[in-house]
């Protein structure tokens, strides 16, 4: 079964802490997120749509946060279904295979620049 919602288990000050990641990597095409903005997306209730800047990136973020059991295995479909963010090329919402793609470009890249950032501030959430 396909899951609606993310289950994240953040804390206030993880989540403050994703917010602050979010913006330095700019992940999205608006000005700074708020630590508000990102718990509501978490919660599938979004007060805001946020475009996406790089899909590859926003993908690698929560395929991170997944693999670290922050959040469910079919965070795509929660995305695509909760309508939680509008694709970097087209002004429409990411769905599922906009983010099954991403997350298969993201096997032929390396992971250098901001995609190792991403590793290396997820493996550092639990400190939060």
């Amino acid at each position: 079964p396909t899951s609606s919602s993310f289950e994240h288990i953040f804390t206030d000050s993880q989540i403050d802490y994703l917010a602050g990641i979010i913006n330095e990597l700019h992940i999205f095409r608006s000005d700074d997120i708020t630590s508000e903005q990102l718990q509501s997306i978490f919660d599938c209730k979004p007060i805001v749509t946020l475009k996406s800047k790089n899909n590859r990136l926003l993908a690698h973020l929560f395929d991170q946060l997944s693999i670290r059991e922050y959040i469910v295995e079919d965070w795509q479909s929660v995305i695509a279904r909760n309508r939680l963010f509008l694709s970097s090329q087209k002004d429409d919402y990411i769905n599922q295979g906009d983010l099954s793609t991403a997350v298969s470009k993201l096997k032929e890249i390396p992971m250098t620049g901001k995609y190792a950032k991403i590793d290396i501030y997820i493996k550092n959430l639990k400190a939060y």
